[in-house]
């Protein structure tokens, strides 16, 4: 089963943040909220960096056990499970089993998630790619046609983990890739290209 995990940082009353984390299917028939569940809700003026990291260790260690199929005896730092000796090994679903294939979220949640080191004010904007800001950069991250070269210059797992990120724990599941990263439609089109696209029509008229 192809699953989705996916984060928000959306702000409440008074700006107050929380990050709000879910996970469902990729290939459902109808509404996705129908297979959407929430794994947990956290208050950001109550959390910091190593309360993620602690949280994502523990999901990206749940998806690579629901990928095995097999209930796993100890934690991701290795301690073994008392509560688990009679259910270790067993069988996960049946026999199912669920293949993190898409990590989403808006751009504030996967720097958080992925601790990248490329952000809108570094010479290099993208996480995935080589687009740059600087004007002179045949990579220049304006060019959003269909042949921008910035486009050819995706980079793999290795380079990603070399250049683009600093230790987090999604790297750590076997079979992750860079194109596993999505932004959130919402954001991309609703909060982003929709607003612009109109109000440049308003202006136009």
């Amino acid at each position: 089963m192809p699953l989705v995990f996916h984060q928000d940082d959306g702000e409440a009353h008074r700006r107050r943040s929380f990050m709000v984390t879910t996970f469902g299917s990729a290939v459902i028939h109808g509404s996705p909220w129908d297979s959407r569940f929430l794994l947990y809700c956290s208050d950001g003026a109550r959390s910091c960096s190593s309360t993620y990291d602690t949280l994502d260790s523990w999901i990206a260690w749940s998806f690579v056990e629901l990928s095995v199929g097999k209930w796993f005896q100890h934690s991701p730092w290795g301690e073994d499970f008392k509560e688990r000796q009679v259910r270790g090994g067993s069988v996960i679903a049946d026999g199912w089993r669920g293949i993190l294939v898409f990590h989403r979220g808006d751009e504030k949640a996967l720097a958080k998630a992925f601790h990248v080191k490329n952000t809108w004010v570094s010479e290099e904007v993208c996480f995935t790619c080589k687009a740059s800001r600087m004007s002179e950069s045949s990579n220049l991250y304006t060019g959003f046609g269909r042949n921008a070269h910035h486009r050819t210059t995706i980079v793999d797992f290795q380079e990603f983990v070399t250049s683009k990120c600093n230790a987090n724990a999604w790297t750590r599941i076997p079979g992750f890739d860079p194109s596993c990263i999505q932004y959130d439609w919402l954001h991309v089109l609703d909060l982003s290209l929709i607003p612009d696209a109109a109000a440049s029509a308003v202006r136009m008229q």
